[in-house]
């Protein structure tokens, strides 16, 4: 298992707070991250890993104020969300 960090340009100052969601079936995956974002303390960012890329999810995390970056890894696509800044 490959839980490496996803690295991105943006990167907040907190620490990464880890998300397993593989092996679940849609939309739980996307359901258990908006809960978890709003949990998420300001500075930190959630750390997913998942078994598909979640398109549907990234215009909701644009419009709720979050920046994202994501990448597979060798064995899950991994998804890091951050609380937007500007």
């Amino acid at each position: 298992m490959n839980t490496k960090p996803v690295q991105s340009p943006y990167s907040p100052s907190g620490k990464d707070v880890p998300l397993d969601l593989r092996g679940l079936p849609p939309p739980q995956p996307m359901e258990r991250i908006m809960e978890a974002l709003d949990t998420l303390k300001a500075g930190d960012a959630l750390q997913v890993q998942m078994d598909r890329e979640p398109h549907p999810l990234f215009g909701m995390l644009e419009r709720g104020g979050y920046r994202h970056h994501g990448d597979w890894s060798s064995d899950a696509y991994v998804l890091r969300i951050w609380q937007r800044a500007d």
